[in-house]
C-alpha cells in the first residue's frame, strides 16, 4: 500500500499558474499510483465560495481518492462560517477510513482563532469521536495513520496535552501535518511525526522546496520517503503557453439513429474517420426524442460498444432537455447505460418548457437561468452549445448575472461546450469570449464538440484550436468523460 501526503496548496490567487502547478503535481503523483493522498489543509488562500468551488476543481485532476481536512486559511474567517463552507464543497472536517489493515483519521486542528480550547485542537466533541474511533480502530487494525493540518509543537498547550493523553493508549504510529512550510521529522514523540512543505511551486507560498511524502506500508511495516515534487521552472512554464493543439477530441457526434442526422452518419463510418483524423475519444450523443424508447438506448448503446477498439475510443451518450423547471427529460433508469449526458437548452421540451421566439430575448435569458440551475442539480455532465438558440440573450446578461449562472455549473461539475459548428455560424453575434473567459475564471473544465449530424462537419472541432490559444485553455482544463480520467489515473 502506498499514501502519499501532500499540504498547503493555497488556491485562488492566480488561476492560470495554479492551473499549470496543479497539472504538473497530477503528472508527479500518477506516476507513483497512490492508493489515497492526503491534503492536510490551506486547500485555499482565502475562504471565500469562489476559492473553494476553484480548489474543488483543481482537486479533482489530482485523483480518484484524495481526502482532506481543513487548515487555517479554510476556517478563518469572523464574518462568515467558513467550516460550513468548507464541508459544502469537501465534506465531513473529521473522519475516518481504512485502507487495508491501515486505519486513517482525518482531524480538524484549524481552529477559530478565537476560542483558546479550539485554537489549533481538538474541541470537546470531535476529541470525544477520536477516543471512540480510536478504541474501534484498534480491535481490527494493525497500524493507525492521523493527518491533520496543525503541527503537533504548534498547538496550544491544552490542545497538545489532550491530543497526547487520547492517543497514547493505541497503535498510531504516522502523525501527517502541513501548515509550516518546510519538511521536519520528528520521531520522539509517541508517533512518528512528519511536517511535509507546501505541494505547489507559487509565489510567496514556499519556504523548503515543494515536496511530497511517500509512505509505503507492507505487513504493517512502515517506509518513509520525501520526495521533490520540482520547480514549475520557466522553461515547463514557457513550453506549457507554447504548446500548439492540432487535434481536439469531438464529444458531440450524433448518428443515423437521429432523425435528424443524415444517413451516413453511421458509428462504423465515423470511427473510420475519426482514425484519419487521429482523434483519440469522441462521444455518440444522438438527441431523446419523444419517441425515443429504451430498446432505441440499448441498441444504439450496442452499435458504440461494436466499434470501440483499441484506436479511437468511442463513448454514449444522449443530447437531453428541460422537461420544466427542475430537471431534464432523461429517465432515472436509463442513466446507467451512458457514459456521460448532455444538455441543450436551446431544443424544443414540450408544452412545460416551450422554446422562446427569436425576438422574445427576455424569455430566454429566463429560460437560461432556469437551465443553468437545473444543469447544475440533475446529474448533468456538460452543457451545450450555450446561447446558440438566443445569442443576443448572452449580450444582455451583466457579468454578475452570468457568473451566478456558470457557479450553477461548477456547483454540479457540469463542464460548458466550445462548439466548433455553432461558433463558426453565430461568429459575431454575441461575445462567446467573454462567457468563456468567465468560465475558465471561475475553473469550469470545457467539454469540445461540433454537434456533427453530417460526416463532413464532424471533428470540426480542430478549429476550436484558436479558440483554445487565445483564451489560454490548456489541456489540463478540458473535460473529458470520467472513465478516461480513471484510465489515466490507472483505475
Amino acid at each position: 500500500m502506498r499514501v502519499i501526503h501532500i499540504t498547503d496548496l493555497h488556491l485562488g490567487n492566480d488561476r492560470t499558474t495554479e492551473l499549470k502547478a496543479i497539472q504538473h503535481l497530477s503528472e508527479k503523483l500518477q506516476y507513483y499510483s497512490p492508493d489515497a493522498v492526503l491534503i492536510t489543509g490551506d486547500l485555499v488562500n482565502k475562504a471565500t465560495p469562489e476559492s473553494f468551488r476553484w480548489a474543488k476543481g483543481c482537486i479533482k485532476r489530482l485523483g480518484p481518492n484524495v481526502k482532506v481536512v481543513p487548515g487555517d486559511r479554510d476556517c478563518d474567517s469572523k464574518a462568515t462560517d467558513t467550516r460550513a463552507l468548507f464541508k459544502k464543497y469537501f465534506g465531513p472536517t473529521y473522519y475516518s477510513f481504512d485502507i487495508e489493515k491501515v486505519h486513517f483519521i482525518g482531524l480538524d486542528t484549524a481552529g477559530d482563532g478565537v476560542e483558546k480550547a479550539v485554537c489549533y485542537g481538538l474541541d470537546d466533541k470531535q476529541a470525544k469521536w477520536l477516543a471512540e474511533d480510536l478504541a474501534e480502530a484498534s480491535q481490527h487494525s494493525n497500524s493507525i495513520v492521523i493527518f491533520t493540518h496543525m503541527e503537533w509543537t504548534r498547538m496550544v498547550s491544552e490542545a497538545k496535552e489532550q491530543l497526547k493523553q487520547i492517543v497514547s493508549n493505541y497503535p498510531v504510529q504516522i502523525y501527517l501535518s502541513g501548515h509550516a512550510h518546510f519538511n521536519k521529522n520528528e520521531t520522539s514523540q509517541p508517533m512518528n511525526c512528519y511536517v511535509t512543505s507546501a505541494a505547489l511551486d507559487l509565489p510567496d507560498r514556499i519556504t523548503d522546496p515543494p515536496s511530497m511524502r511517500l509512505l509505503s506500508n507492507a505487513d504493517g511495516k512502515w517506509k518513509e520517503e520525501l520526495l521533490p515534487i520540482g520547480h514549475l521552472t520557466d522553461t515547463v512554464r514557457k513550453r506549457s503557453a507554447q504548446t500548439v493543439r492540432k487535434i481536439v477530441d469531438d464529444f458531440h457526434v450524433h448518428t443515423n439513429y437521429s432523425r435528424s442526422a443524415q444517413e451516413n452518419m453511421q458509428p462504423d463510418i465515423i470511427c473510420q474517420r475519426a482514425a484519419q483524423l487521429n482523434l483519440s475519444y469522441i462521444g455518440f450523443t444522438d438527441h431523446l426524442y419523444k419517441h425515443t424508447t429504451y430498446d432505441d438506448v440499448i441498441k444504439l448503446r450496442k452499435a458504440v460498444d461494436k466499434v470501440n477498439g483499441d484506436g479511437t475510443k468511442a463513448f454514449f451518450s444522449l443530447e437531453v432537455e428541460l422537461a420544466n423547471v427542475n430537471e431534464t427529460t432523461l429517465p432515472a433508469s436509463w442513466r446507467d447505460q451512458l457514459d456521460y449526458v448532455l444538455l441543450a437548452l436551446d431544443h424544443a421540451s414540450g408544452p412545460a418548457m416551450p422554446v422562446p421566439l427569436a425576438s422574445d430575448i427576455e424569455k430566454w435569458i429566463e429560460r437560461y437561468r432556469i437551465g443553468y440551475q437545473v444543469a447544475g442539480k440533475s446529474g448533468v455532465d456538460v452543457l451545450v452549445h450555450p446561447f446558440s438558440g438566443c445569442p443576443k440573450a448572452l449580450d444582455l446578461i451583466n457579468d454578475k448575472k452570468l457568473i451566478e449562472m456558470l457557479h450553477c455549473l461548477a456547483d454540479g461539475e457540469v463542464a460548458i461546450e466550445m462548439n466548433a459548428v455553432h461558433l463558426a455560424r453565430h461568429r459575431g453575434k454575441a461575445d462567446y469570449g467573454r462567457l468563456y473567459r468567465l468560465a475558465r475564471d471561475i475553473g469550469l473544465l470545457f467539454s469540445t464538440g461540433s454537434d456533427a449530424h453530417r460526416l463532413e462537419d464532424f471533428g470540426r472541432t480542430r478549429e476550436l484550436n484558436l479558440w483554445l490559444d487565445k483564451l489560454n485553455i490548456d489541456d489540463s482544463m478540458l473535460w473529458r468523460p470520467r472513465r478516461v480520467d480513471q484510465e489515466v489515473m490507472g483505475v
